[in-house]
């Protein structure tokens, strides 16, 4: 424990004097994860929190109780300066119309994203889109000029950067991906993804890590859709944190991360102009374009008028969107050093281990205490037709690296036998092995 404490007391002394921890939720942050370095059998609840995930805000009929991908590839020249260009006094954190591209005023300097199709002129109180142009129907990922490009809504036109790999095409209606980075994580990702139905019959997983030190990624069924259940909470925070103040959203962020209330999710969609506006988050400042908000329907009705029918009125994500958005987090790109701060500290206040902290259970105490994390459950017994877990977070690897993972399962036999164990399991596999161990398996026990 005096170890786990003292790595702990570093990493966020080092957040505190880089200025990666909002001092809104400095004090309680600390508090938490000091704690999250004793018994971890007495983190967290054994069974789900009250209210937690029920089937209001996913059956299509209820009305009760539930940058690897940008916008737009950043000009190259942009991309390449040493020296980030200042921004003018007329710049705002929204973005605008500049000719052929769209900047906005991030933390002092000004992110440029070039339009190829041209600029669309914002209305009142939101971002400048890049236009489709002649690609308005691509409703999924296309493979074009070496990336993937996508038209969400037929209203946005986002981009995936492949990195210079090149992209593969697929079949019609499935998203096109960029081609895999041979690496060890590839080749660890490739023997665990099968594994979630070996040891959990029944059971999809949708895999995705990336390597935010390295620079390394790799995938299994990562561009495949899963219900969101409460991971997407995040996300949601996010949207609000963008448009709204910190202390607008503050109220509601303790409930949302430490139990996933449904009531204070609610009231965070409240926060934005209408529930259509989480898709325009996702889709033109997140460039999520595989991600769908439909509704959530805890209290009130909370419909969006432009809900995609790729899941039939669920919420979803992907595991490859998940992890852009976490990378984006990360490196502050999407909502600047004090509005990042907030929510991963927000993050810090999830379970460490157990139920709602899948991710921590297996990996060491250190790790566990600053995992930045959000967990989704919808098992079968309480929300009947669905059998779902999610967890997405940032870790910090032994090797001092820090790595996005999104774990996304869905169906099986056995719920809470099963599939939540695999999820533990597949997360040791993961830390393992971009701590760079010879054997990413070793150790970490599965069903």
């Amino acid at each position: 424990m005096g170890a786990c404490r003292t790595r702990a007391r570093a990493t966020l002394r080092t957040w505190q004097q880089a200025g990666r921890m909002h001092r809104s939720v400095l004090g309680t942050v600390v508090a938490v994860v000091l704690s999250a370095c004793s018994d971890p059998a007495t983190d967290v609840p054994a069974s789900p929190p009250p209210d937690a995930e029920r089937d209001g805000g996913h059956r299509p009929d209820a009305t009760t109780a539930s940058r690897d991908a940008a916008t737009a590839s950043p000009d190259a020249a942009d991309a390449g300066s040493a020296a980030p260009e200042p921004c003018p006094a007329a710049s705002t954190f929204r973005y605008a119309c500049d000719g052929a591209r769209r900047v906005r005023c991030v933390d002092g300097f000004l992110q440029k994203e070039t339009c190829t199709f041209g600029c669309i002129e914002p209305a009142a109180g939101t971002d400048a889109a890049c236009s489709c142009g002649t690609n308005l129907g691509f409703t999924r990922w296309n493979c074009t000029s070496g990336d993937l490009h996508a038209c969400p809504g037929a209203a946005m036109y986002a981009t995936r950067s492949c990195g210079g790999r090149g992209c593969d095409v697929a079949a019609a209606g499935v998203d096109d991906t960029c081609t895999p980075q041979a690496s060890t994580l590839a080749t660890v990702l490739a023997k665990l993804g099968p594994e979630c139905g070996a040891f959990s019959p029944g059971t999809t997983c949708g895999i995705v890590v990336r390597d935010l030190t390295a620079n390394v990624s790799a995938s299994w069924r990562g561009d495949a859709p899963y219900v969101s259940a409460s991971s997407v909470k995040a996300m949601w925070v996010a949207a609000a944190l963008y448009d709204r103040t910190i202390a607008d959203v503050s109220p509601f962020a303790d409930a949302i991360f430490r139990s996933s209330d449904n009531s204070a999710s609610g009231k965070v969609i409240d926060l934005l102009a209408s529930p259509a506006r989480v898709n325009s988050f996702m889709w033109n400042d997140a460039a999520l374009a595989s991600s769908g908000f439909c509704r959530w329907n805890y209290e009130k009705a909370r419909n969006a008028s432009n809900c995609p029918s790729r899941m039939g009125g669920d919420n979803f994500f992907t595991a490859s969107d998940a992890v852009s958005f976490l990378a984006r987090v990360h490196d502050r790109s999407l909502l600047g050093k004090d509005r990042t701060q907030a929510l991963v500290g927000w993050m810090l206040l999830s379970p460490r281990s157990g139920y709602g902290g899948w991710l921590g259970t297996q990996i060491p105490a250190a790790a566990r205490a600053t995992l930045r994390h959000k967990a989704g459950w919808l098992p079968p017994s309480a929300v009947p037709g669905y059998s779902n877990s999610n967890d997405i977070g940032l870790v910090d690897a032994a090797n001092g690296h820090t790595y996005a993972v999104a774990l996304l399962m869905s169906g099986g036999t056995s719920y809470d036998a099963k599939q939540l164990p695999v999820m533990e399991y597949a997360s040791c596999v993961v830390f393992r092995a971009v701590s760079g161990e010879a054997d990413a398996f070793a150790g970490c026990t599965h069903p």
